[in-house]
């Protein structure tokens, strides 16, 4: 089993970041899906819900998203040729040691420090998995015995809006979480 976690993700990019943006998200998940293809082995990737801005499939917010999007084509290709493929789509994912300036470690850090986040109003929506989930489901993916042609799974754990995120946060901790 092939089991392609690697990419590279940037939300911006300028024109040096076109080729190794495409190299890493395309061309070297391209070899290792050839290669586990020749050996008749499963291949389980990972795709990101940046590929359908504002749910739209086949809206990809950023280059990133793009080439992810590339990806899962050359992917498709493959599985029409036969290979054992197993997708999984995530959303936002959180855990442990993220230092990623996102959602959760943001608001564990004004709860932290006391210091108030500045935020909008809170209604936005946002599905959140914990890294563990993604972890327990791409070892499912890769080691269910039974071969599919494709599973394209998505995995969130419920939709929320960013205020009940926080709220749920700071009955966790105890305190309410400074947000402005």
């Amino acid at each position: 089993c092939f089991v392609h976690a690697a990419t590279r993700f940037q939300v911006t990019h300028d024109r040096s970041d076109i080729s190794p943006m495409v190299r890493s998200n395309i061309e070297v998940g391209t070899q290792l899906l050839d290669l586990a293809h020749h050996h008749d082995a499963r291949f389980v990737t990972i795709s990101t819900a940046w590929q359908q801005y504002e749910g739209v499939p086949g809206n990809p917010m950023n280059l990133y998203a793009a080439t992810k999007q590339a990806f899962d084509s050359v992917a498709d290709f493959y599985r029409g040729e036969g290979l054992d493929l197993q997708r999984l789509f995530l959303f936002d994912v959180y855990g442990p040691g993220d230092t990623r300036k996102k959602l959760v470690p943001l608001l564990v850090e004004a709860a932290r420090t006391g210091v108030p986040m500045h935020a909008t109003s809170g209604r936005q929506l946002i599905d959140l998995t914990y890294v563990d989930d993604v972890v327990e489901a791409v070892i499912g993916c890769a080691i269910n015995e039974s071969p599919t042609t494709t599973v394209d799974s998505v995995l969130k754990s419920g939709t929320k809006s960013v205020r009940q995120v926080a709220e749920i946060l700071g009955d966790v901790i105890g305190s309410p979480v400074p947000v402005i």
